[in-house]
């Protein structure tokens, strides 16, 4: 895993990172609101946004854009992506945080 971080006034902030397996790039997450570092969106390997019902999925926040990435095994199937996806999406409503289908 990598993350590139902005430090403006010593408050840290990620603005993106890769994860990668065995050299092999697993997929990356990037920040669609850099002013409250909520809304991030995971891409994967392919190049294509990982989705739910056909919308490009949004995340609290970076820690579960990382978690999805790495509980992800190259060659999952669609099912098992679904299942992390909405794990994600249940905690996060219960945190107040409703960005999943932006």
């Amino acid at each position: 895993m990598a993350s590139v971080i902005a430090d403006p006034a010593d408050a840290q902030q990620v603005l993106y990172g890769t994860v990668s397996r065995d050299g092999v790039l697993i997929g990356s997450y990037y920040c669609t609101d850099q002013a409250r570092q909520s809304g991030w969106r995971v891409v994967a390997a392919n190049g294509e946004h990982v989705t739910y019902n056909g919308t490009a999925v949004s995340f609290a926040d970076h820690g579960d854009a990382l978690y999805l990435l790495t509980a992800l095994i190259p060659g999952d199937d669609s099912d098992e992506v679904e299942r992390h996806i909405r794990r994600l999406a249940v905690l996060n409503q219960a945190t107040g945080f409703d960005e999943y289908h932006s």
